[in-house]
């Protein structure tokens, strides 16, 4: 059977199951892992005291990063979003009331940090980048939870 079709669990063998759990443990890592490295472009040109002091590959990499963040995220949000059981939405529930304080913390720092941080380039980067993350979430903790809640990846 085709690895794009849609498998009934029914249907499913254990193999088709381990294999497709695999692969949704795979992308959920390699999506956190362009997450946090997506994350160090704006961090460093924000803190940078003279932007035109980093390398000049500094924002390609910063948009093939971010490109390539946008289509993991998307991916693991459309394959695994309508598989969510009720215990990913509450986890993902608890998430959202630890990550929306990051609202006031990013004010304290704006207060405090004043013209230390270059807000044009840093703001935009964490709020897209914010957002991102809090849609695909729940999709992305399904696709990395799978096979501990019996629910298969199958795709």
């Amino acid at each position: 059977m085709a690895d794009h079709q849609l498998i009934r669990v029914t249907d499913a063998t254990p193999s088709q199951v381990k294999r497709t759990s695999a692969k949704g443990r795979e992308l959920a890592v390699t999506t956190a892992i362009a997450f946090v490295v997506s994350l160090v472009f704006p961090t460093a040109a924000g803190l940078s005291q003279d932007v035109s002091a980093l390398p000049a590959w500094w924002g390609i990499a910063d948009v093939v990063f971010a490109f390539i963040l946008a289509a993991l995220a998307i991916t693991v949000a459309a394959r695994f979003d309508r598989r969510k059981t009720p215990e990913i939405e509450r986890a993902s529930y608890k998430v959202y009331r630890i990550v929306v304080n990051l609202i006031l913390v990013l004010l304290v720092i704006f207060l405090i940090g004043g013209d230390r941080i270059r807000w044009t380039i840093f703001l935009p980067g964490i709020a897209w980048r914010g957002w991102l993350f809090l849609y695909a979430y729940p999709a992305w903790l399904t696709a990395l939870r799978s096979p501990r809640t019996g629910e298969p990846n199958a795709r």
